[in-house]
């Protein structure tokens, strides 16, 4: 079945991306089948689409979540587009193993595709990075010997007995000054999600891990920050996930300086 779909963007080109999910039906562990797949539009243009292959098993009656993307024009609709995959074929046979390339498929499935969630969100609580869900609270900042600090709460999770190939996705955090005076980004690598806090070493604190985590800190040394305190007022911190250095916005929270949100 298909997840959800995402659009992903920068200024020049689009990513359409659809998240399939595959379940386990049988009594072993298992791979997920090699795929080829394509998106198909209204007007019967087809874009071939890459697969990231879920690389572990699965487990009986886990899941597998498994991203499908191709390149669309800037301005093109993706309204009423539907996915094709079929079984990947090598040499006439079934595709097994990595270094298998498919030159055919066959049993191709069409699947009608679900409404894309573009709504952006004014709180980051419970924003969905499948088959992550994140949440951010206690938000707040502070100016001390010349470094600006950003804390914050929050608490990580992910569905369980679901595995996913995660490479190319980043949690990117934006944090934006109203009058303009102060801005940074700072990406978190999917990756490096599933190492739960208490398991990480010492020179691993500023990741992002699966649980729950207080006083998260991002520190940037700004020695003329302090000298603006005046003319802070409000900011906003943003969530993006980002693809293949392409990005969706999932919510954006403004807040006051030097306070910390509920």
């Amino acid at each position: 079945m298909v997840k959800n779909v995402s659009t992903y963007e920068d200024k020049t080109n689009i990513m359409y991306s659809a998240m399939v999910e595959a379940t386990n039906l049988e009594k072993r562990f298992t791979n997920v089948s090699k795929l080829v797949a394509n998106f198909r539009s209204s007007d019967g243009t087809v874009f071939p689409a890459t697969i990231a292959e879920v690389k572990n098993k699965i487990s009986p009656s886990g899941k597998g979540l498994i991203n499908v993307w191709a390149s669309v024009p800037k301005g093109y609709s993706t309204a009423n587009m539907n996915l094709l995959l079929g079984e990947a074929v090598t040499d006439g046979k079934l595709s097994e193993g990595e270094k298998a390339v498919p030159d055919s498929y066959v049993n191709p499935v069409s699947y009608w595709l679900p409404e894309e969630k573009k709504d952006v969100a004014t709180k980051l609580a419970k924003l969905e990075l499948f088959p992550y869900t994140i949440s951010i609270d206690k938000i707040s900042t502070s100016i001390a010997d010349s470094v600006f600090t950003l804390k914050f709460n929050y608490e990580l999770t992910k569905e369980k007995l679901t595995e996913i190939n995660t490479e190319g996705h980043n949690l990117l955090l934006v944090f934006e000054d109203g009058g303009g005076i102060k801005r940074f980004e700072k990406k978190f690598d999917f990756k490096d999600f599933d190492v739960i806090n208490g398991e990480s070493t010492q020179d691993e604190d500023t990741k992002i891990r699966l649980g729950k985590r207080e006083n998260f800190k991002i520190a940037i040394p700004d020695s003329g920050l302090i000298f603006n305190t005046h003319f802070l007022k409000q900011y906003t911190l943003s969530v993006y996930d980002e693809f293949q250095g392409q990005r969706k916005l999932l919510a954006s929270q403004k807040a006051d300086w030097f306070i910390t949100t509920d």
